[in-house]
């Protein structure tokens, strides 16, 4: 067996090792026996007594704690105080100890490496310094980040709300120009109105003796005999034009509280308003018409279809006008499973009257067939249209409970659909009503009012037939002195409306003052929407619509008289 040299293997093997500064490596063996040592008083020597015997003024018991652990344990570190003993005056220090068992056969020595901990707590604090520093940086660039992010979001937030404003005050913008485009729309139809209106008052007053004297000389002639032809024309052409007043009438909308709902056979009024517009339409395009109604009625104000006929009709030709195309109606009757499912659950009627009006015209885009109806929205040229027809239509339609619809394809051409309520009823004709008039036989004197002299003639002489006493008067200042001579005098008073000095109303409230029971039948060339208010109010008791006939003037006085009995 060979010796091994404990110096040599020192030399080349432990004491290379170095651990900063001061630091060392050392050996002991199981019982504390320190065997390699840089300092040579070291090695050989008990590592706990030894040491106390040397040095007894020193504190050992962290350095007991030590070889404790180091007897304890395969391995470990610990820090701990304690001295240099390769120093000549040794002072105590921090340190920090690495240890690890070594085998040798059965037995194990522990090699143990010792270090200032100072010179190991600086490298540690400038490595701590710089990770603090690149945490801070960090820190710092996710803080900035988060500072941008949110500032983002908050632009974005911002953009968005400012967005918002802009697009609610580009509609806002938007509404209130079409609020000026309709209020622009509607001065003008007021103004129109009103022209309309008075130009119909005007025709009223010229129809007014034509009608009067027309039926006085119906009753003086033999039906049998020409003159009774001739004069029947003119009176069937007056009550024509009667008919066109009331159009114009619907148009001004001064009559939209005396609208007038009958049973009309739908054919009659298709044929009328196709004969209406047939010369007027160009010869590029025929008209087809088809009618499978089977005399089919429907509840309406007849002047008010007629309006939605022509509409559609006119709409129509202008989608052709430039070229060759048909118009075709066809009008016919469905059962209440063939109409719109939208229309018909609101409704209890089992069968509809269909009006159809199509043209092989340029069609329109779907987004024009969703606004068609829209109030001053028109697919015309400039001038050639004021958007409110087919708005008009729908409104006409709707007061009638009925529903429109419309189909179209851009080059192809346009489809509305009219569909009314089918009701049982036979249709109004123009034949002679057969009218008892026994109240009028005893009755006291009529007074009646009329600023147009040849007016208030006609008017007296068509009452006076129906075997009435009548006071005439032109003036209405006049008349109500007269009344006020003996109010008891006169139990009805015809009066005219537009009147100078004391209109109509005026006179009928000054009236009723002096004697409540008198009964005020007022006469207008058209009646507004106060007409229905002075009714409520009692101010008048009955209203007729220029032109009237002696006949009309004496059922509405056996009307107003009748409501006393």
């Amino acid at each position: 067996m060979g010796a091994v040299s404990l110096n040599m293997m020192y030399e080349k093997l432990v004491k290379p090792v170095k651990a900063g500064k001061e630091g060392y490596a050392m050996v002991k063996d199981r019982d504390g026996i320190i065997l390699m040592h840089p300092a040579e008083d070291q090695i050989g020597i008990d590592v706990i007594a030894t040491r106390k015997e040397r040095h007894p003024d020193f504190e050992f018991h962290e350095l007991e704690s030590l070889i404790e652990q180091q007897f304890a344990n395969e391995e470990g570190t610990t820090i701990y105080h304690s001295y240099w003993w390769t120093d000549k005056k040794p002072q105590k220090t921090k340190k920090l100890n690495a240890f690890s068992r070594a085998y040798i056969g059965e037995e194990f020595w522990i090699v143990a490496m010792a270090l200032s901990y100072n010179e190991l707590e600086g490298p540690i604090r400038q490595h701590l310094v710089k990770i603090v520093q690149v945490a801070f940086v960090i820190i710092l660039i996710i803080s900035v980040a988060i500072f941008i992010i949110l500032k983002i979001q908050k632009n974005k937030e911002a953009l968005e709300v400012e967005t918002k404003y802009l697009k609610e005050l580009n509609a806002t913008t938007e509404e209130l120009r079409k609020k000026d485009l309709q209020l622009q729309h509607s001065q003008k139809l007021q103004a129109l109105g009103t022209l309309t209106g008075g130009i119909a008052h005007e025709f009223n007053n010229l129809l007014t003796p034509i009608l009067g004297y027309t039926e006085i000389l119906k009753k003086s002639v033999a039906i049998d005999s020409k003159d009774y032809e001739y004069i029947n024309e003119i009176y069937d052409a007056s009550r024509k034009a009667k008919n066109i007043i009331e159009q114009i009438l619907v148009f001004s909308r001064l009559d939209r509280n005396t609208t007038k709902y009958e049973p009309i056979q739908v054919s009659l009024l298709v044929e009328e308003t196709l004969n209406l517009i047939r010369p007027t339409l160009t010869s590029n395009i025929k008209i087809s018409y088809e009618d499978s109604s089977d005399g089919s009625c429907i509840m309406a104000n007849q002047v008010q279809i007629h309006q939605v006929l022509l509409n559609l009709y006119n709409n129509a030709f202008h989608a052709m006008k430039d070229a060759e195309g048909v118009l075709k109606v066809t009008l016919s009757t469905v059962k209440r499973n063939e109409a719109p499912e939208n229309y018909t659950s609101a409704s209890e009627t089992e069968e509809y009257v269909q009006i159809t009006v199509s043209d092989s015209g340029y069609g329109m885009s779907a987004e024009a067939v969703t606004r068609i109806f829209e109030p001053f929205f028109t697919t015309k040229g400039l001038g050639e249209g004021t958007g409110l027809g087919l708005f008009v239509v729908q409104g006409i339609v709707r007061n009638h409970k009925g529903l429109i619809t419309v189909e179209s394809v851009v080059d192809k051409g346009s489809t509305f659909k009219v569909y009314f309520p089918k009701v049982q009823g036979t249709p109004s004709v123009a034949e002679e009503e057969k009218i008892e008039f026994k109240k009028l036989k005893g009755l006291k004197p009529v007074l009646m009012v009329d600023d147009n002299p040849k007016v208030l003639k006609v008017m007296k002489k068509g009452l006076e037939n129906f075997g009435l006493e009548v006071l005439a008067e032109t003036n209405s200042v006049e008349a109500l002195n007269i009344f006020k001579q003996d109010p008891s005098r006169f139990e009805v008073v015809i009066t005219d409306q537009a009147m100078p000095d004391l209109r109509g109303v005026e006179l009928a409230e000054r009236l009723k003052k002096l004697n409540p029971r008198v009964k005020i039948i007022l006469v207008t060339g058209y009646a507004d929407e106060k007409v229905a208010e002075y009714m409520k109010r009692m101010i008048i008791d009955y209203y007729l619509n220029k032109p009237v006939i002696g006949k009309q003037m004496a059922k509405a006085v056996c009307d107003v008289l009748e409501k006393d009995y």
